[in-house]
């Protein structure tokens, strides 16, 4: 039997893993998308960075996301205050998976509930730049 190599994917959203490609796909959305580069950290040798999507249209409905960076690097996608009433977490989850909208070869998801499970968020997360991030504050702690 022979085994192949998975090749690392980047987490990524539309295609787009890096801040420059992710901030020119925004730029190109329509007026109904407004970006607040909200904050821009750099300590040492690195940077973090959040970027704030209101009412983007996903496969999911036209929602808030929040993109966070390490250095040019996405580390996570969030979609946030997703209504149960509109789409359920299950069939959200599926429609992005089968549509590629948020894609990684190494990526944990998580289902987060709040407001009596009314609303949810959808958090995906690169693990391998969590563990970049994990080695880089190792290193300056």
């Amino acid at each position: 039997m022979i085994y192949k190599k998975q090749i690392y994917q980047p987490l990524s959203i539309n295609g787009r893993s890096s801040r420059v490609d992710v901030s020119k796909m925004i730029s190109l959305m329509d007026n109904k998308s407004i970006t607040r580069n909200g904050e821009y950290i750099k300590r040492g040798d690195a940077s973090f960075s959040i970027i704030s999507i209101m009412k983007m249209d996903t496969v999911c409905g036209s929602i808030d996301v929040i993109l966070s960076f390490f250095n040019d690097e996405l580390v996570s996608v969030k979609y946030v205050n997703v209504s149960r009433y509109h789409i359920s977490s299950g069939v959200c989850l599926n429609n992005i998976s089968s549509k590629g909208e948020v894609y990684g070869s190494d990526v944990s998801i998580k289902t987060l509930f709040k407001e009596n499970n009314i609303y949810y968020d959808i958090v995906f997360s690169d693990n391998v730049i969590d563990w970049k991030i994990n080695k880089w504050v190792r290193k300056w702690s």
